[in-house]
């Protein structure tokens, strides 16, 4: 029913967890500010990744190229690469903060 539903489906954050590459490049093409998303804790899309790495790192490009800002912090003083390094997704966590000028 998952796969199903996001073909329809707008929410950037629920695709990015789900690895709906193609999809969320459709959305993000049609909506690009919807990347420039921040939930009131300071969490952006790039928090929301799946733990396929290379799917991830195809994710992370969608949303860098659309805007996402990897130098944000959440409540705690924490970007996304640290949360990808403690998921053990050091490739990702590489590229966060080489976008995040770090």
């Amino acid at each position: 029913m998952i796969d199903l539903l996001s073909h329809y489906s707008k929410n950037i954050w629920n695709l990015a967890f789900r690895g709906c590459v193609t999809r969320l490049a459709e959305v993000l093409k049609a909506e690009p500010q919807l990347a420039k998303s921040v939930d009131k804790d300071g969490i952006t899309p790039l928090w929301w990744l799946l733990d396929d790495e290379a799917k991830a790192l195809d994710i992370v490009d969608l949303f860098l190229s659309h805007g996402t800002d990897p130098s944000l912090k959440n409540q705690e003083g924490r970007t996304a690469a640290n949360w990808a390094t403690t998921r053990g997704m050091l490739e990702v966590a590489q590229v966060l903060r080489k976008a995040a000028g770090e």
